[in-house]
């Protein structure tokens, strides 16, 4: 019995030496998921073993009792380590530092029991004492149980954390998580069996010696199945679930985890700690230098297929840093098949191209449009300034002709100015016909101010009641803004009588001479018959141009245009206090417009608070002034700038009875 005992003494402390070189491996590899666990457990076991061994064969030097107190610290701290590196490895968590108290709590009790056994005799129960040869006839007090009970929970726990894992997992770390599951198996029973039956008796203790097999089993998880090395990623299932290819990496570029859809990108079903260059090199190389750094890239992939169906891939890689201990971090590589959105980027490039030559022969046809109508308004000026000679004759050979013949020479010199102002605006119409190519974005209220400051208000004030911000051609608009404004200076704020035509238009020679003007000025060549200022054009007449020939109803009897008290050649009542050209008050003049927002922030509106545009003209008020000689072209440039935006205007009447020009955008 003595030798056995003596063989059982040797096995343990030789049993002592290997666990101490696997808790050396572990340190050695401490910045590794598990690591740290693993190594406070087989420095356990080592002081397990060591202490157990120095019982049996040095009983003299060093009393059973104060080996086997070291025995329980060693199974203590070496239970708490297997669990850390259980939990660790199964989960990629671990405890944080008032966790770590929490688990010491128990074998930090147990010590002090234990060495303050002679005092209480409840951790050792009386009867406990040395064995001739060695050993200790132990006698547990009712402190010993806590402990076992806490080691028992933590090694159990441990095991089903490490099975759990092993069934849900596959290849090499199912192997590794079943190899060190088995391990920890063993002890437990061993320590369980003789705590409860003591088959071999009180001086032989099966645990230190199950010790060995598990030993030998964690090494083989360690060295065969590279458990320190190749660790497991923690995830869900709903990264087994992912419909783009997921691999993870470590530091070294080797496969430690894939889901089932890596397959497709990396050609086959990948060997678990393989370098991943044997699969796709290109990821390798995708891999970013600084390893804290994520990055996108985009690979073209493997064919699939052979021969003629061979078909090139486009995958877009996601690459992320995952940290897989305190020194150490792999990569996440997530892969998106993006061929389809390439080929539609291509499609898209085509269809841009063709967009660009259309837009190219667009802008072709705007151009030769406005040649086209700066050689129509040419050509109308000279056969204009030769019927305007014309006349001019006619009237100088009639003399002091009948007054109806000289009212139907105004009414044709009224008609040629019309036809010359048609001829210089027709260009403006042209081009502010053509669509918006540039759009950007500005805002209402500085395009208004700025708009504002360009034509003489006189009288008149600006107020901005609200503002947005529009998109298009900022110029265009404030063009538009501008013969708006204009449109109120002349037509809203001037009392009868002191309205004369605007410096930019072209009306009909003054007739206040019986002898009429003669000359080649006359025929509407003067300076002031074309417009040779801004390309600002002039506002719609609200109730007809400066001529009172401007306001004539085709409905009406001629000869109730003028009565026997008016004058024939101007055509108004001096009797009436109103002028038949406008139709106003002299009080109605316009003080105040005012531009402000829609209230459904679809647009903006210019109003003012003078006389309006009557009912029964607002539909005309916006036509192009030629058709029936009744409007002028200002507003119609505002319709064709606002038409080549893309929105609609409207004329309608201010709360104040004025002239209201709503915009909408449509936005």
């Amino acid at each position: 019995m003595v030798e056995f005992v003596d063989a059982v003494a040797g096995l343990a402390v030789a049993s002592a030496v290997v666990s101490a070189a696997l808790a050396r491996v572990a340190l050695a590899h401490r910045s590794e998921v598990g690591a740290r666990g693993l190594a406070l457990s087989m420095g356990g076991v080592t002081v397990w073993l060591a202490a157990y061994g120095t019982a049996l064969a040095f009983e003299t030097v060093v009393p059973p009792v104060v080996a086997y107190n070291f025995v329980i610290l060693a199974a203590g701290v070496g239970t708490v380590g297997w669990f850390l590196m259980a939990l660790e490895y199964t989960s990629q968590r671990f405890p944080s530092r008032r966790g770590l108290v929490a688990l010491f709590a128990v074998p930090t009790a147990t010590q002090a029991f234990a060495w303050t056994n002679p005092v209480h005799e409840l951790f050792w129960a009386p009867g406990t004492t040395p064995l001739p040869g060695g050993g200790l006839d132990r006698v547990y007090g009712p402190l010993f149980y806590p402990h076992a009970a806490y080691s028992y929970m933590l090694v159990a726990a441990a095991t089903a954390l490490l099975l759990r894992h092993a069934l849900r997992r596959r290849g090499v770390f199912r192997k590794q998580a079943g190899a060190m599951a088995l391990a920890g198996v063993g002890p437990l029973l061993a320590d369980i069996g003789h705590v409860t039956l003591s088959v071999l008796g009180p001086r032989v203790d099966l645990t230190p010696l199950s010790f060995v097999f598990g030993g030998l089993v964690a090494a083989w998880a360690l060295f065969r199945y590279r458990f320190l090395e190749l660790m497991p990623v923690a995830r869900r299932t709903a990264v087994e679930r992912m419909r783009d290819p997921f691999v993870a990496l470590d530091d070294e570029a080797r496969i430690i985890d894939a889901n089932s859809r890596a397959d497709a990108v990396l050609g086959t079903e990948p060997i678990l700690g393989d370098p991943v260059a044997e699969y796709w090199p290109a990821v390798e190389r995708a891999l970013p230098e600084d390893p804290d750094a994520a990055r996108t890239v985009e690979l073209v992939a493997r064919e699939e297929g052979g021969g003629e169906s061979a078909e090139t891939r486009n995958y877009s890689l996601n690459v992320s840093p995952l940290p897989l201990g305190p020194a150490r971090t792999g990569w996440v590589v997530v892969a998106r098949d993006v061929t389809e959105h390439r080929r539609r980027e291509c499609e898209l490039a085509t269809k841009n191209r063709e967009l660009e030559r259309t837009t190219a022969q667009l802008r072709r046809k705007n151009d030769q449009l406005e040649r086209l109508a700066d050689i129509v308004a040419h050509d109308l000026r000279t056969p204009l300034a030769t019927a305007g000679s014309l006349v001019e004759l006619i009237r100088a050979d009639l003399g002091d002709a009948d007054p109806s013949v000289r009212r139907s020479l105004s009414d044709l010199e009224t008609v040629h100015a019309r036809l010359r102002e048609f001829a210089d605006r027709i260009p403006d119409l042209a081009r502010e016909s053509m669509a918006v190519e540039t759009e950007m974005p500005f805002d209402l209220e500085a395009i208004a101010e700025d708009a504002w400051t360009v034509v003489d208000t006189g009288s008149l004030s600006l107020v901005v009641e609200g503002t947005t911000t529009l998109r298009g051609q900022p110029s265009r608009v404030q063009q538009a803004l501008e013969n708006l404004f204009e449109n109120a200076v002349v037509h809203a704020v001037e009392p009868f009588g002191a309205a004369g035509l605007p410096a930019n238009r072209s009306g009909p020679p003054d007739h206040s001479d019986p002898a009429g003007p003669s000359g080649p000025d006359a025929a509407g060549d003067s300076p002031g018959s074309r417009t040779d200022g801004p390309t600002r054009s002039e506002p719609l007449l609200r109730g007809g141009s400066g001529d009172p020939d401007f306001d004539f109803d085709p409905d009406l009897d001629p000869g109730s245009v003028t009565g026997p008290d008016s004058d024939p050649e101007s055509g108004s009542d001096p009797d009436s206090g109103t002028d038949p050209a406008t139709d106003r008050e002299a009080d109605e003049s316009a003080t105040t417009v005012r531009v402000g927002t829609l209230g459904d922030d679809a647009g903006f509106y210019v109003e003012d608070d003078g006389p309006g545009i009557p009912s029964e003209r607002r539909e005309r008020a916006l036509a192009y002034g030629a058709d029936d000689g009744k409007g002028g072209y200002g507003l119609a440039i505002v319709r064709t700038t606002v038409e080549a935006h893309g929105w609609e205007l409207s004329v309608t009447e201010s709360d104040e009875g004025g002239a209201r020009f709503e915009v909408r955008t449509g936005e």
